[in-house]
Order: structure tokens, then sequence, then C-alpha cells
């Protein structure tokens, strides 16, 4: 019930992160280089959740949060 519950509570986060980047037309307020930097840190955790065969549960939800980010890396870089 716990898990269900918290993957509700990411895929609310998820599509939310999602409408703020799509809606977002300037750059204002916006460090390209944290946006990366928070990619990349993205990428390394996914790779070591993956190294480790951590549970789909976990996995699966950073793994959308990763794509997630890599495609604002593309958005922020645009909107510089």
């Amino acid at each position: 019930l716990v898990a269900m519950v918290h993957l509700l509570f990411d895929a609310l986060a998820f599509k939310n992160d999602v409408q703020h980047w799509k809606h977002s037309r300037t750059g204002t307020g916006i460090s390209a280089r944290s946006v990366v930097l928070s990619g990349v840190s993205q990428v390394v955790v996914l790779l070591y959740l993956m190294d480790n065969d951590t549970s789909y549960i976990v996995t699966g939800p950073h793994c959308i949060q990763t794509l997630i980010d890599l495609w604002k890396i593309t958005k922020a870089i645009r909107l510089r």
C-alpha cells in the first residue's frame, strides 16, 4: 500500500515537472549548468541502482526521472 501511494506521488511529481518545463518560454531563473549537473548525477545514481539489482519499484521511477532530467537538459540549453 505504501509503495503504491509513493508511486502515485512520483507520477504526480513527474507530470507537474514536465508541465512546468514544457510551458517555460524563457530561461529566466534557470541555471543550465545546475540542470546539467542534476542530470549527470541522476544518471550516476541510476547506474548504481541497476548495478546493485535494486527493486523495480525503486529503479523504475528513478529511470523515468532520469529521462525527464535528460529532456530538461535539452530544454535548458535551448532556452539559454
